[in-house]
């Protein structure tokens, strides 16, 4: 070994003995065994590029993004400026958040790792109906908090903070598995019974009980399973199997072990919807590509890269949305089967698949009577639906667990 490769083991050997998170390093030989590395020693090894896109600024929306409310009310929502630090802290001071919870809540961060701070506010007033708060997402940072607050007498304030851990789980969707710990005081109702329906947890430390959620994110293959069982049980003292599971359908078991040895098994559904955003690619299990005009992938798909000049449709708010389509082969659509959206070509579209969600139920339903609520989770007016039924009936796709691609996929590599 030459007197270079002996200093970079010792370094190496160093960091282990020393029980450090994270080496950094451009040596190719060192980040071809990054994966050996991690697994046998919890060592992340990382290369200089990769670590310089961690700690880079993330890309802030300045431009209010208008929603429908559920309600009736217009929405906007836009990253928090500076200059609105005053409204917004008013609005928590309002809420009975406590000073230091406001403070720490408000925060900017600091260069280079900016907090992430949403707000929602009725567009009309201009007052805020809710804001979230979280610590921006990099690869060397694997706790992270989270903070949603909204106007719990608002008639759409469960669906503004379900949106809003929906930015949160976005922003994170690529940055590897997380510990999320919700900062959210209880006696925010609302807030915290949006936060366990996407998947937290309650766990009671000191009297205090406090909402945790792993999210994983990304997509869980073969290739990186064992990968990520390392990554968890350090983050969690949870683990996997040592081997994959095949997928048998929907109720196929990921089963979970702790640090005392116990297990657990959950259908991979419900294993999803727990530690989302999350897609497990299990073998044999396959998928659908689903096109969408679109003006409706605007509509039905927060996070578009072209702003709309009109309200977008209430349906963004929601974790789980609806997709109707014609009755014919139905069947393919079946419970737990992954689908990716292709926006097709026509009518300016981009002719590229951008997000990818799991089918959560599959049935005909009657055109004509269609409840309100589940036509506020889509982005189709009754006359278009009843116009592509058949002999009255049209089918009705309810999914959930949204991914968005880090770059879309062009048609050409489709």
């Amino acid at each position: 070994l030459s007197t270079h490769a002996r200093s970079d083991l010792a370094y190496l050997a160093t960091a282990i003995n020393h029980g450090v998170n994270g080496f950094i390093t451009g040596e190719k030989a060192i980040l071809k065994r990054a994966r050996e590395l991690q697994q046998k020693f919890s060592l992340d090894v990382i290369g200089t590029t990769e670590f310089s896109s961690f700690v880079l600024p993330n890309e802030q929306v300045s431009q209010a993004d208008v929603r429908a409310g559920v309600c009736g009310d217009n929405l906007s929502i836009s990253e928090m400026a500076e200059e609105n630090r005053l409204v917004i802290g008013e609005f928590l001071q309002g809420s009975d958040v406590p000073e230091p919870v406001r403070n720490e809540a408000l925060a900017p961060g600091v260069s280079g790792s900016l907090r992430r701070r949403i707000q929602v506010s009725a567009s009309a007033s201009g007052v805020p109906v809710g804001f979230a708060s979280w610590d921006a997402p990099h690869g060397v940072r694997d706790h992270i908090r989270v903070y949603v607050f909204v106007d719990e007498d608002h008639p759409d304030a469960r669906a503004v903070a379900t949106h809003l851990y929906g930015e949160v789980l976005r922003g994170i969707a690529t940055s590897g598995p997380k510990l999320l710990t919700l900062g959210t005081p209880e006696g925010h109702a609302q807030a915290r019974a949006a936060a366990i329906d996407i998947g937290f947890g309650s766990v009671t430390i000191d009297g205090d009980n406090t909402l945790h959620k792993v999210s994983i994110g990304g997509v869980v293959t073969d290739a990186n399973w064992l990968e990520i069982s390392a990554r968890l049980k350090k983050l969690s003292g949870l683990s996997f199997e040592d081997n994959m599971p095949t997928f048998i359908g929907p109720e196929t078991k990921i089963v979970l072990r702790n640090s005392g040895g116990e297990t657990i098994g959950l259908g991979v559904v419900e294993a999803e919807r727990l530690l989302g955003s999350v897609l497990f690619l299990l073998p044999m299990r396959d998928g659908m590509l689903v096109p969408i005009r679109g003006q409706y992938a605007e509509q039905l798909f927060s996070g578009a890269p072209q702003l709309s000049l009109l309200p977008r449709r209430q349906a963004s708010l929601f974790s789980d949305r609806v997709y109707f389509r014609a009755p014919t082969r139905s069947a393919s659509f079946s419970v737990g089967r992954p689908l990716v959206f292709y926006e097709s070509l026509g009518a300016g579209g981009r002719g590229c698949a951008f997000t990818m969600a799991t089918v959560r139920s599959n049935r005909l339903v009657w055109a004509e009577t269609l409840s309100e609520r589940l036509l506020t989770k889509g982005v189709l007016e009754r006359e278009t639906i009843v116009q592509m039924s058949k002999d009255g009936l049209v089918s009705l796709l309810h999914f959930d667990s949204v991914v968005p691609f880090r770059r879309p996929v062009a048609l050409d590599r489709l």
